[in-house]
């Protein structure tokens, strides 16, 4: 487990994992994960099936996930754009575009 063994750090896993009021947790690694322990970042990317942030003096700087991972983003953000097409297509004469939240009421409706 992150944060476990790591001697100098004691207190280093209450910050990997950091809630941002969603069911799931984000994962946030230093740079210096990355360049120390790609491999285990690897692995934690894998295993959780979610990417990693990764912060540069405290600021995000880079995002890293599985090719899984962004297949799967890629394939949702490609789904999203057909179905906004398709509710273009749908409108008689074009007629005004529904905005974000009810876009996604109606999505989560459809989908149960």
């Amino acid at each position: 487990m992150w944060g476990s063994g790591w001697g100098r750090y004691p207190d280093y896993q209450n910050y990997d994992i950091v809630g941002i009021g969603r069911k799931t947790m984000t994962l946030i690694k230093p740079i210096s994960d990355l360049r120390n322990r790609a491999k285990e970042i690897s692995r934690l990317c894998h295993r959780e099936n979610r990417p990693v942030f990764i912060t540069r003096n405290g600021e995000n700087d880079l995002v890293v996930m599985s090719q899984a991972h962004y297949d799967r983003l890629v394939a949702r953000l490609d789904l999203y754009q057909k179905l906004d097409e398709a509710e273009v297509q749908s409108r008689p004469g074009g007629g005004p575009r529904a905005g974000h939240r009810a876009m996604m009421r109606r999505l989560r409706t459809r989908l149960g």
